[in-house]
């Protein structure tokens, strides 16, 4: 069997050195959490994406083709007349492999990942009426040895309709004060994809239950060509309504983007303030040390079984977990600690040239990159209390340059990696 293994192993490493490893993706959009845009709040609180105006969800059957090392799965989506001067994103829930996204027999993209969600701008490439899409699964790229084997195929895919002032994302972060209150940043991340200068007034409110009201304003932001910012606000969070496992408190927040006075489109989302750190070790939410009793994701897996077999964390191993998963563990207070989609465990422990690719520089891109992207993903779900930098048994450049990125961009949370040994590069975590 170990021979088995280490064959294996070599298979995947002469792959990937007999073509180029492409690290980066062409014309994806920056990783967030799936933004759905509505007509009003109340659709958009309700949060049926089906009956979203601007959305189009592709379930219907997908024609597959299959030539040599690329599979081709084809579909059509409609542009009606009131998404003109609108723009259209493709959003891809995941892929099994590596994919490029044809549009009218046009390329819109390419990535060399499929774990997370992924978004490309289609705007210039469609027109009114039915559009042919055809996602190109690359079978022999070099980037998909860095995943573990799943079944192939495609999943979650849907056309999204924002105007070309839009809203790109939502960021926050909450500290405690004195009394042990949360106090919140709220970022609104906008960009503008018109030609010209675009101005909006953004209104929120910031809600718990159906009438108190924590946060309410607006904000008033003016963008030129291809620019992108963010407005931000804070709100205080009584410590009554800060989220954590034993009390997960969803609170709701309602934006309204108003572009010439008109509502452009309503976004909500579902927000859970808690201030996480690291002392010693110990995980603390909102000032008080947490125990943690962890199970590893198993694909398929409810969040409700695990917390009835007395797990209060679940360990995601190798990325590839849908958006609802986590959605499920923040209403439960499930905590989750993270992994990015890359499985080095079928290299050869050899960290000499030829051999791990952790210890390979023309990986490190592609390494650096999955963190960064699950990053994104996962980072506004409170349930997340720790990252991985991936699965392994050894260490060098590619572990050592991920987890300082990691660092740079999480700064309380513990950021992790098993194959550590001696080395520096994962926190400690008890």
């Amino acid at each position: 069997m170990r021979n088995i293994t280490l064959a294996i192993a070599a298979m995947f490493a002469v792959c990937a050195n007999a073509q180029e490893i492409r690290t980066a993706g062409v014309a994806v959009e920056p990783v967030r959490q799936s933004i759905i845009p509505y007509k009003n709040a109340a659709s958009a609180a309700a949060g049926v994406e089906s009956e979203s105006p601007y959305v189009e969800i592709l379930a219907e059957e997908w024609t597959r083709k299959h030539d040599g090392d690329v599979i081709e799965y084809a579909s059509d989506f409609t542009v009606p007349l009131s998404w003109l001067n609108r723009s259209i994103i493709l959003r891809v829930g995941s892929s099994s492999a590596a994919f490029e996204v044809v549009v009218n027999g046009k390329s819109a993209g390419y990535t060399p990942d499929g774990a997370v969600p992924l978004e490309f701008n289609l705007t210039k490439l469609v027109h009114e009426g039915k559009n042919a899409l055809v996602l190109r699964l690359l079978k022999s790229d070099a980037a998909n040895a860095l995943r573990r084997e799943m079944p192939e195929g495609i999943a979650d895919v849907k056309v999204i309709c924002q105007p070309s002032l839009r809203i790109r994302d939502i960021v926050y972060d909450t500290r405690l004060n004195a009394d042990r209150d949360g106090i919140a940043e709220i970022g609104i991340a906008v960009k503008c994809d018109a030609l010209n200068p675009k101005s909006s007034r953004l209104h929120y409110i910031l809600t718990a239950g159906d009438s108190l009201i924590l946060a309410e304003g607006f904000r008033d932001i003016t963008l030129d060509m291809r620019r992108a910012d963010t407005v931000s606000f804070s709100a205080k969070i009584p410590a009554e309504l800060l989220w954590n496992a034993e009390r997960p408190q969803m609170l709701k927040l309602d934006i309204t983007n108003r572009i010439d006075g008109k509502i452009s489109e309503c976004i909500c989302r579902r927000l859970g303030f808690r201030a996480a750190d690291m002392k010693d070790g110990q995980l603390v939410v909102n000032g008080k040390s947490v125990k943690l009793n962890a199970t590893d994701y198993v694909k398929g897996m409810a969040p409700e079984s695990a917390a009835k077999s007395g797990y209060n964390c679940i360990r995601i191993v190798n990325g590839d977990v849908p958006e609802s998963f986590y959605d499920a563990c923040d209403r439960l207070g499930i905590y989750v600690i993270s992994c990015s989609a890359i499985d080095t465990t079928r290299f050869p422990d050899s960290i000499a040239k030829g051999g791990n690719p952790t210890n390979a520089p023309e990986w490190k891109g592609l390494f650096i990159g999955r963190n960064e992207q699950n990053y994104d993903y996962v980072k506004g779900h409170p349930s997340v209390i720790g990252y991985e930098i991936g699965k392994g048994r050894t260490t060098g450049i590619c572990t050592y340059e991920s987890y300082l990125r990691m660092k740079s961009l999480e700064r309380r949370l513990p950021v992790l990696y098993e194959g550590v040994g001696e080395e520096w590069c994962s926190d400690k975590l008890k």
